[in-house]
């Protein structure tokens, strides 16, 4: 059921942004459920798949983007975030294409934002149990939300859920600043909280993915390391965000 505090109206100043990679069998579906839901602008960009995920992704009313070759999901994201600005809405989200993320949370997500209490708002799934049935993930997450606690001083319950709700004045601003091309996630925090961002986190509800098979290590790996080259190349003093609400 829709948040009666989001209205249709209020949906459409809002932009899904959705990386997609090979994900025809799930991104049509994940596109359909988000227009039911009333949002307007969806856009995904194809991240050089090998399979149908365009046409599946168009076929069900999405904007899309195509890339020639596999350049990582954040070239993918940032490509979208960019036609997203250009539509002047006021809240870009920020949604996976394989179907673990419901649509259905997006009124939800994306009112902390509308109405000026947040600058970013964060689906998270740790404080809905979502690692209980994988101590290794959840040991790893916890982890990473501790490094990025003592980093960004912002006490992260899940900071890698790729749910987020950002003010576009946000966006604007990080955007130059991203350069990381897969494992962008923690970059996007670091430059956020630079920034000031306000960030809050509401539960979340996801779907199991059994297509889903990260090494973990190496994931986990490439994290930090993206943490690490972040923090030493850029300031760490903190920037005033510009131009809310």
């Amino acid at each position: 059921m829709r948040d009666p505090a989001v209205t249709l109206t209020s949906l459409d100043e809002i932009a899904v942004c959705i990386a997609a990679f090979n994900e025809e069998k799930a991104v049509g579906r994940v596109v359909a459920g988000l227009r039911e839901v009333g949002c307007a602008h969806v856009i995904v960009v194809d991240d050089g798949s090998a399979d149908g995920t365009t046409q599946a992704a168009a076929s069900a009313g999405a904007q899309v983007i195509r890339l020639e070759n596999n350049r990582g999901q954040w070239v993918a994201l940032k490509a979208a975030f960019g036609v997203a600005l250009r539509t002047k809405v006021k809240v870009i989200v920020s949604f996976d294409g394989d179907g673990q993320h419901d649509p259905h949370a997006i009124p939800r997500l994306v009112e902390p934002v509308l109405t000026g209490r947040a600058d970013i708002t964060v689906g998270s799934r740790s404080t809905k149990n979502w690692y209980d049935r994988d101590e290794h993930r959840k040991f790893g997450i916890r982890a990473l939300n501790l490094l990025m606690w003592g980093l960004t001083g912002h006490r992260f319950t899940d900071c890698t859920s790729g749910l987020t709700a950002m003010n576009a004045n946000i966006v604007v601003q990080v955007l130059p600043r991203l350069v990381e091309p897969q494992f962008g996630r923690l970059e996007f925090w670091l430059e956020s909280c630079k920034l000031g961002a306000r960030i809050i986190e509401i539960p979340a509800p996801m779907r199991s993915n059994p297509r889903s098979h990260k090494g973990q290590l190496r994931f986990a790996a490439n994290l930090v390391r993206t943490v690490a080259r972040t923090r030493l190349g850029c300031s760490i003093k903190k920037d005033r965000v510009v131009g809310r609400g």
